[in-house]
């Protein structure tokens, strides 16, 4: 099988090193009998020595291994996803990887665990890991880190997840769409392309999507409120483009046509019209709607908890739909503005190096 990993970088220096020597860990890049591997690093727009940083870490690679780092001048992580889909992989290529470059990978076998349960069904299209937060790792916790903790179980007790970090996809069905420029959270529209096979069927995320067992990988979350709102400013944006977006593909879509062939249609037409849609809900204030599908969501995840310690965290729903709301609305005004959405966070302590 020919599989390409791509590794999308932005002014990851400090970490990209660890990330690199994680992978090259890996049981599928150390004994990759059955596999034709590549891995392609993309740094895009950064600011520090992330490429060099990289060429370093790859050298103890095995001379076997094809390895290269293709720098882009412009940043933007859907636009390295797009570069690397469709014009840095090799075209043979049966599966696709991609992952940031601020991760560890856990356990030794986790990729090649993620390409067994991806190919043991014919119908799945990706495939995700367990990401794990470092502040799991504490014995001493914080309110925010027992806040942040909770939010990421009611998450992965939810059905179907695309973690960005780190998944497996099918080459093919990935080649099939590009993500447009506005999207800013690109996990959740290609989780959304994978459960609805390009908008094409009704919502199927135990068809199309799964989990890999014994598979994680650790990152490190953030410590500090203001990074912890920033990040969840950034999510709220994504979604509520996301929402614009799938809706307006779907009243665009001619017949025997997928979200894939539309979105290139339209980009034919006029590149600039994911930006004009998004600028057009805005004056018309079409954002409130999708308020209440943020709040019913995170009620049904809480319905889905079990255990006798369910009526005690009642308490924190509460306070995470009090704090949905009053990010929802900061990210529209952060969109309203034209404002960066996404600044460059920095944790504290590299946890995730050590």
């Amino acid at each position: 099988m020919k599989i390409s990993i791509g590794i999308l970088a932005w002014n990851e220096a400090q970490s990209i090193h660890t990330t690199i020597h994680s992978l090259l860990s890996q049981s599928l890049i150390q004994d990759p009998i059955h596999h034709e591997i590549e891995l392609i690093c993309v740094p895009n727009g950064c600011a520090d020595n992330t490429a060099e940083a990289a060429r370093q870490a790859f050298s103890d690679a095995p001379q076997t291994l094809r390895w290269r780092v293709e720098e882009l001048k412009a940043p933007g992580k859907t636009n390295a996803w797009n570069v690397f889909v469709h014009e840095l992989s090799r075209p043979d290529s049966e599966l696709f990887f991609l992952m940031d470059a601020d991760i560890r990978i856990q356990e030794k076998d986790t990729l090649s665990n993620m390409v067994a349960a991806l190919t043991a069904r014919p119908d799945l299209l990706t495939c995700s890991d367990r990401p794990i937060k470092h502040i799991a790792l504490k014995k001493r916790r914080t309110l925010l880190d027992k806040l942040s903790l909770h939010a990421a179980k009611l998450t992965a007790d939810a059905d179907g997840q695309l973690c960005g970090q780190l998944y497996c996809a099918r080459a093919d069905f990935l080649r099939r769409f590009h993500i447009p420029d506005s999207i800013i959270v690109d996990d959740g529209f290609i989780k959304k392309m994978a459960v609805t096979n390009l908008l094409t069927e009704p919502d199927d995320s135990a068809r199309r999507m799964t989990t890999a067992e014994n598979a994680s990988h650790l990152f490190e979350s953030y410590s500090r409120f203001a990074d912890v709102f920033a990040t969840q400013r950034r999510q709220a944006a994504g979604y509520i483009i996301h929402r614009w977006i799938w809706k307006f593909l779907l009243e665009q879509q001619q017949e025997n046509e997928d979200a894939g062939k539309t979105i290139d249609r339209l980009c034919a037409a006029d590149p600039a019209w994911s930006e004009k849609l998004i600028a057009s809900r805005l004056k018309d204030r079409k954002y409130r709607p999708i308020l209440r599908v943020i709040l019913r969501t995170r009620v049904q995840r809480f319905k889905n908890c079990t255990g006798t310690k369910k009526a005690l965290q009642f308490p924190i729903l509460l306070l995470h739909l009090s704090m949905d709301t009053v990010v929802f609305f900061a990210a529209v005004r952060q969109l309203r503005r034209k404002g960066r959405i996404w600044r460059d966070t920095r944790t504290t302590h590299n946890e995730v190096a050590r």
